[in-house]
């Protein structure tokens, strides 16, 4: 038995080659039962339409294109507008879906919100690593409980290792209706809307995702000690990302949502800590605090929020008492 017609999986695609997108979906084209194909073009150079294959066009259920290109973020939207199945899933353009995911979820669409399993990761140089630490499966109605662990890393904060009944998706895209343009953190922001709003979430042990690193990716912790322009970028989208997060939480009501903030700042504040360790490779908490209360004339051209976090002793401090006082709640 399969779950696969019950699923929409969306593919933005920004000028991504055309046989790197078609490897992406090659295991699905010949399913009995196949997901609902959407690939969305975000204003690719050249439409993702004139390079494709004739058998992909073919397999491909919907292929959308962006009038401007708008980002990660604004092209699963769209996808997510047309899709048509019981539940959402998102891929990379240049990863792959397991097929067999698809017959191991052993009914859990059936009463979840959010269906969590595992992913694997290719590094550049071929090492392969199974993602997120060992896990038993399990299911969690409690909302406070759930951001508790969401912001504790234990689901990762990629959208690529899970499926989101739509009717939530929809909603948690309508409650964050300005446009998203962050290319560091999108994913973080979707799914700590998402899983707010989700009544039951469950995890199945279950490999369902290949994600492939390949040469132009980077993380914070990639950079060498370069404050460059990426470091900029980090931090700018960064700010944005945990401001939204932060107005999207104090903006729900009932059960929870102290315990969310709780966890929220939690993040917060060692979120901040791990970027500028990334960024000027400090190794010790001693460093830390010495990168964030610098006088470096670098430091004052970021964003105020970085800036504050960065230069100004009282704002280290309202982080640290927004989670004391949160715990105390």
């Amino acid at each position: 038995m399969t779950e696969a017609a019950d699923i929409s999986l969306i593919v933005p695609s920004y000028n991504t080659a055309a046989e790197v997108l078609e490897a992406c979906l090659q295991g699905l084209f010949d399913m009995e039962a196949r997901p609902e194909i959407i690939v969305v073009d975000d204003c690719s150079d050249v439409p993702l339409e004139a390079r494709l294959s004739a058998r992909a066009l073919r397999r491909i259920d919907k292929l959308v294109r962006l009038p401007q290109n708008s980002g990660a973020f604004e092209a699963r939207r769209a996808g997510a507008a047309v899709a048509t199945r019981r539940f959402v899933q998102f891929a990379d353009a240049d990863d792959w879906v397991d097929p067999v995911l698809y017959s191991q979820l052993g009914g859990a669409l059936d009463k979840a919100d959010i269906v969590a399993f595992r992913a694997m990761t290719k590094a550049r140089d071929g090492a392969l690593t199974l993602r997120g630490k060992p896990d038993t499966a399990h299911v969690i109605t409690d909302r406070g409980e759930l951001m508790k662990q969401f912001f504790g890393f234990r689901y990762l904060f990629a959208l690529w290792n899970k499926l989101y009944r739509r009717s939530v998706l929809l909603t948690a895209f309508e409650q964050l209706s300005a446009p998203v343009k962050a290319f560091h953190g999108d994913d973080f922001l979707l799914n700590a809307a998402v899983f707010w709003l989700a009544e039951r979430f469950e995890h199945v042990e279950v490999l369902g995702y290949h994600y492939v690193q390949h040469a132009g990716q980077g993380t914070a912790s990639d950079t060498g000690g370069d404050t460059g322009g990426y470091f900029d970028r980090v931090m700018r989208d960064q700010g944005e990302i945990m401001q939204r997060v932060e107005s999207f939480l104090r903006a729900q009501e009932g059960l929870g949502r102290e315990q969310a903030l709780a966890a929220f700042y939690e993040r917060q504040f060692h979120a901040t800590l791990r970027v500028f360790t990334g960024a000027f490779g400090a190794e010790k908490p001693a460093d830390d605090d010495r990168f964030l209360h610098s006088e470096d004339a670098r430091i004052a051209q970021y964003t105020p929020w970085a800036r504050h976090i960065a230069r100004q002793q009282n704002t280290i401090q309202k982080l640290k008492a927004d989670l004391v006082n949160a715990r105390a709640k």
